[in-house]
């Protein structure tokens, strides 16, 4: 029996190590693939979800790379339907493109974009990036 505790055990420390072995930039990859699908969907609601996760990732990982989704947010800025959702994607474009801004205002609130989105606005004003 002890035998069997220590081969389960093995087994566990070699797919942990081999899950913690896939780098960063490929995870975040993998999700900024997804959330493109997501913000292509007709669905105005999944599209906003999909770019406050981007912003939470840009939060989280500021110095990864994001430029896989700059096309789909700047199409979603200047031609989408929902004039909230423009605005929601331009703010997530600037803060993808400004990586100080992602160390200086951080996504905290996991579920509600409006308190981040209102502070990215205040600090965008304060330094004069957007007139």
């Amino acid at each position: 029996m002890k035998r069997v505790y220590i081969t389960i055990g093995i087994i566990f420390i070699i797919a942990t190590m081999t899950f913690a072995a896939i780098p960063v930039q490929q995870k975040i990859d993998k999700a900024l693939d997804n959330y493109i699908v997501a913000l292509k969907s007709d669905n105005a609601g999944l599209r906003s979800s999909a770019a406050y996760q981007i912003v939470k990732m840009k939060s989280r990982y500021p110095q990864a790379d994001y430029s896989k989704v700059e096309a789909v947010l700047n199409r979603i800025a200047h031609r989408d339907q929902s004039d909230l959702l423009r605005v929601q994607a331009e703010l997530t474009l600037i803060y993808v493109r400004n990586t100080e801004l992602a160390y200086r205002v951080k996504a905290q609130d996991p579920s509600n974009p409006w308190p981040f989105y209102n502070r990215l606005n205040n600090e965008l004003f304060a330094a004069n990036v957007v007139k």
